[in-house]
């Protein structure tokens, strides 16, 4: 009996207050009920819809406060491989765009390359991710060429890598996607 009164007393209280009594949370998780974390979401959207619902950020699902909750998780996407494929025009997108990079985000920037695609971190001055398409059609015989430069397509806001940021720190500038995989072209 004293916990229905507890209950009631909260439930006033809380309309006295002019809070809500749960009923717009209702669509979310039962772990807002203990302690959500980002491994109790399929999605970013689920994630988010927690983050919006608690805008201080109890559960602590916005690592870097930019108001996006766990980022690293996979976004809801209705279209189908075949769709997305088709929508970009971009075969090294053929399996989707992992984080939605795009032209506007300069973290998560999209790089479309005839040799593969890239979200790149002006911040950081490294790529988030890389992808390719690897088969025969792609392979050719070009010898290796020390040739590395700053990409002319990032935004003027982004650090762009430049060869002398290596020197020296025993660390090679490396590939972002193989070389050998894109010498048909001439891309190498």
């Amino acid at each position: 009996m004293t916990i229905y009164i507890f209950r009631l007393v909260l439930i006033l209280i809380l309309l006295l207050a002019g809070c809500s009594t749960g009923t717009q949370k209702a669509n979310l998780p039962n772990c807002i009920n203990s302690d959500c974390d980002c491994s109790d979401f399929a999605t970013q959207e689920e994630a988010q819809r927690v983050l919006d619902a608690f805008p201080d950020d109890r559960y602590k699902l916005d690592g870097d406060g930019n108001g996006l909750a766990c980022e690293r998780l996979p976004r809801q996407n209705k279209s189908t491989n075949k769709e997305r494929e088709v929508n970009t025009g971009n075969v090294h997108l053929k399996y989707g765009n992992p984080s939605n990079a795009n032209s506007k985000d300069l973290n998560n920037y999209l790089l479309e390359k005839p040799q593969y695609a890239l979200s790149y971190n002006c911040k950081t001055g490294t790529a988030n991710w890389v992808s390719w398409q690897l088969n025969r059609s792609w392979l050719g015989s070009v010898d290796r060429s020390d040739d590395f430069r700053p990409d002319p397509d990032l935004p003027n806001d982004c650090y762009a890598v430049r060869p002398n940021d290596y020197r020296g720190s025993g660390y090679d500038r490396g590939h972002l996607a193989p070389s050998g995989g894109h010498a048909v072209a001439g891309f190498a």
